[in-house]
């Protein structure tokens, strides 16, 4: 039997209409724990780059998401050779249609231009993981409820 996910919203990063957190649980789940282990001046930036988001403010150097169309939901955070992977939702479909959570998933070291579309891959099956739902519907009970997948 495939481990429990978790979810877990990152401290200070829940505005009205965003939020972002983390989903744990499986080894290349370690967007979490990669984050948790940046030093102060990285997490710092980081986090900067990820109220820059909250803000829904647009800078393809900081984050940005995919065009491709399997890849629409997909999103990354950026720092160095640092990516932050995920995808995005909305947790509340019936009481809020206009917010936005980015769910991380995974980190990757990255060297080249391109990204992997293994790892954009696994993330958007992450988005249809009946785990996946229920670990976010701990924090946002509508999300596993709902019945139309959120789009862009």
């Amino acid at each position: 039997m495939p481990p429990k996910l978790t979810f877990r919203i990152v401290g200070g990063f829940c505005f009205r209409t965003r939020a972002i957190g983390f989903l744990e649980g499986e080894g290349w789940l370690d967007a979490g724990t990669r984050f948790d282990g940046l030093d102060a001046k990285e997490q710092e930036a980081l986090r900067n780059r990820i109220d820059h988001w909250l803000d829904r403010a647009v800078f393809k150097k900081y984050h940005h998401g995919f065009n491709a169309p399997q890849h629409r939901k997909c999103y990354v955070f950026k720092l160095q050779t640092h990516r932050f992977y995920g995808f995005l939702c909305n947790p509340n479909p019936e009481s809020d249609r206009a917010f936005e959570l980015c769910v991380l998933t995974s980190h990757v070291d990255k060297y080249q231009f391109a990204t992997e579309p293994k790892c954009l891959n696994r993330t958007m099956q992450l988005l249809e993981d009946m785990r996946s739902k229920e670990a976010i519907s701990t924090i946002y009970p509508e999300y596993h409820k709902r019945k139309k997948i959120w789009t862009n």
